[in-house]
């Protein structure tokens, strides 16, 4: 069941990128190790973080 959470949680996540700040996106991407991630402006961190 906590599998199932956390699928739903992950997905619900990503459609609310847009209303996150840059800072909140960069963390996030920082955290998935997302290359470069300090340099991206936002919709591109948004992009990032949806691969």
């Amino acid at each position: 069941m906590g599998m199932l959470l956390r699928r739903h949680y992950v997905k619900e996540e990503i459609t609310d990128l847009a209303d996150k700040t840059i800072k909140e996106l960069k963390a996030m991407a920082k955290e998935k190790g997302v290359e470069g991630y300090s340099t991206l402006d936002k919709e591109t961190l948004i992009k990032s973080l949806k691969e």
